[in-house]
């Protein structure tokens, strides 16, 4: 039976997720292509008609991954829109229970710090773009002049901290559930902090 364009599109697409899925619960390494083609519901041979390999598949699956935290800015709502809810959200116990559905620098920048150049290029992209999407529900508390500097100072110095404490928080959570919400808790009031003043 032939395939339609669509039907093919949509298969490309459901492989690209479960991948993006896969690869921030896991890992870049414990990837498969087997467990890829699996949680899409798909055979080995419909994985290469749309992919030369994983590491290409995996491109596309991080690109797609920055999708979370790209959305998730921009739903906080405008005017008057803010960074406390986004915060909210990313230092939460729900967040950091999910990272196959969460945000991607938290679940795979020490892989990505150790592939190659390609994937690094990718990662970078969706990190610049998640500081400049940031900065813009940041209120400017200095003059004109200094507001985007100074905005997107805090942008990059609130989100390493937040990004930090979520990668702590998972890292405790097993063994130590309570010091985990303590990391989620203290990262919060910091995070909300640094968004509302001026650096």
């Amino acid at each position: 039976m032939k395939v339609t364009k669509e039907i093919a599109q949509q298969h490309h697409d459901d492989l690209v997720q479960a991948a993006s899925h896969i690869m921030r619960k896991r890992g870049i390494e414990a990837t498969g292509v087997s467990d890829v083609c699996r949680a899409a519901g798909l055979t080995h041979g419909a994985f290469y008609r749309h992919f030369e390999s994983k590491e290409a598949l995996i491109l596309e699956a991080c690109a797609a991954a920055f999708q979370w935290t790209i959305t998730d800015i921009d739903d906080v709502d405008a005017p008057g829109r803010s960074a406390l809810p986004l915060i909210e959200r990313y230092l939460s116990t729900a967040h950091r229970d999910a990272p196959g559905s969460g945000c991607p620098v938290a679940a795979l920048a020490c892989d990505v710090s150790r592939g190659g150049t390609p994937l690094a290029d990718v990662f970078s992209s969706g990190i610049r773009r998640y500081i400049d999407a940031f900065a813009e529900v940041l209120p400017e508390t200095q003059s004109r002049a200094r507001a985007a500097g100074s905005r997107r100072a805090r942008a990059i110095k609130t989100l390493s901290g937040m990004v930090g404490a979520l990668i702590l928080a998972r890292a405790a959570a097993r063994s130590d559930p309570e010091l985990s919400a303590e990391i989620l808790e203290a990262a919060r009031k910091g995070a909300q902090e640094n968004a509302k003043t001026s650096s």
